[in-house]
């Protein structure tokens, strides 16, 4: 069993990614050589064989840090008073990576400073 403040200490966390843009074809030539190439991992089989790089790139790019960006990241923590526990969520989303890591980090700092 867990004490109070122990599950207080707990961050639960959500990332969401997608696809770095929204089709193989909007890829720069360079990255769609590098997805032709990490395309045939999932071309094992006779079925999957027959689906096109492009085919693929819709249905994994987002779990690929090279073609994909954080389009989410969700957290929840457990807050007490006495015996009633609440959760509290905070999400950070929209289409700039950049700015949903910075916010994500600005409301980590005091924790990791303290």
């Amino acid at each position: 069993m867990f004490s109070q403040s122990q599950l207080e200490n707990i961050l639960f966390l959500d990332i969401e990614t997608a696809s770095v843009v929204a089709s193989y074809e909007e890829l720069p030539e360079r990255m769609q050589g590098l997805w032709d190439k990490k395309a045939g991992k999932y071309q094992r089989t006779e079925a999957d064989r027959e689906k096109a790089p492009s085919q693929i790139f819709g249905e994994k790019a987002g779990i690929h840090a090279e073609f994909a960006k954080v389009v989410c990241i969700s957290c929840g923590f457990l807050r007490f008073e006495g015996a009633n526990a609440s959760l509290r969520l905070k999400s950070f989303y929209g289409a700039d990576e950049g700015m949903i890591l910075r916010e994500f980090r600005e409301m980590l700092d005091p924790f990791l400073k303290g």
